[in-house]
């Protein structure tokens, strides 16, 4: 279609300039929601120490804080039961898989992770297995603009990662390779390869809960042009 912008040079396309600045719109993830997701997984109790599922093992975690990294890999399967909170990074590599417990039926779940997401290989991460049903991974880092990010992205994804919605608000999210997601929002994106963002209807509305029995929810989640 017609691609619109301000200004630009060096274009392989035209660059229609007759439309007027588009009025800003608000993080569709707040400070409050996040504060609350973190509140919901304290509440699952704390881990300190690194937390590790890889191998062909299975495990299941949440609502919880984790004090240190998250890493699922392998061939090994993670299913969140409810709100995570990861202060480290969070990995997803190999054939891996984190999914949500059934039990959530239609609502969607969380996972905040204070720095780094890097979901890489043929590890997806899904939903609960119920049509609508998905993760939100949010990534509070914000490489990378930081020294000690030494580039790495905030989000980084270089394989299919399945039902997911990627929030990175203060950083970049970057696709590379054959990386798909359902949804993304970060304060900036890169695509390269064959990537895919494929929005559907259903996202205007997620129910994000706290788990299973959760009883709370986001009002309204919306992509805006």
């Amino acid at each position: 279609g017609v691609i619109y912008c301000q200004s630009g040079t060096g274009n392989n396309k035209s660059c229609n300039t007759s439309q007027a600045i588009p009025t800003e719109q608000p993080w569709p993830v707040s400070d409050s929601n996040i504060a609350s997701w973190k509140d919901a997984a304290v509440a699952g109790g704390t881990t300190t120490g690194n937390v590790t599922v890889a191998g062909s093992s299975t495990q299941s975690l949440g609502p919880r804080k984790i004090v240190g990294d998250l890493s699922v890999g392998g061939s090994g399967i993670l299913t969140v039961t409810g709100t995570l909170w990861v202060t480290g990074n969070l990995t997803i590599n190999g054939a891996a898989i984190m999914k949500l417990s059934s039990a959530y039926g239609s609502g969607s779940g969380v996972v905040i992770v204070d720095g780094r997401v890097t979901i890489a290989g043929s590890s997806p991460v899904t939903g609960s297995g119920t049509a609508g049903s998905y993760i939100m991974l949010v990534s509070l880092s914000d490489c990378p603009t930081s020294s000690s990010c030494a580039s790495a992205k905030a989000i980084d994804i270089s394989g299919a990662a399945g039902a997911v919605v990627l929030v990175a608000q203060n950083g970049t999210i970057a696709f590379s390779g054959s990386a798909s997601a359902k949804q993304a929002t970060g304060y900036a994106i890169n695509l390269s390869g064959a990537t895919q963002i494929t929005y559907e209807s259903g996202l205007a509305n997620m129910n994000f809960t706290s788990g299973p029995s959760g009883s709370w929810t986001i009002d309204s989640w919306r992509e805006t042009q």
